[in-house]
């Protein structure tokens, strides 16, 4: 199980989802604007499919999956389809 916060910036709101394996393909969430995605985030500066999560053997990974406005990680910009590690408190900018 993985939970999230999500963070509106332009508008302060403040979102928990909880990511459970059973709801997963193959333990992969994928990120995006489209309804399809199993985390939504309904803004222009998230592409329709942007990245993706994928937990393996108790380790998660972030993925930007060659969005249109980028992905970073604690600051750090993200490279398309590279595998990132995360760690528990890890702060995922998308867009």
């Amino acid at each position: 199980m993985l939970t999230t916060t999500i963070i509106n910036y332009q508008t302060n709101e403040l979102q928990e989802k909880t990511l459970k394996p059973e709801t997963a393909i193959q333990g992969e969430y994928l990120i995006g604007r489209h309804p399809s995605c199993d985390l939504v985030l309904d803004s222009p500066v998230v592409s329709r499919v942007h990245g993706r999560i994928v937990c393996l053997g108790g380790q998660c990974f972030f993925t930007d999956l060659g969005s249109t406005d980028g992905s970073r990680i604690n600051n750090e910009e993200v490279d398309v389809n590279q595998n990132w590690l995360l760690k528990e408190d890890d702060i995922i900018r998308i867009g």
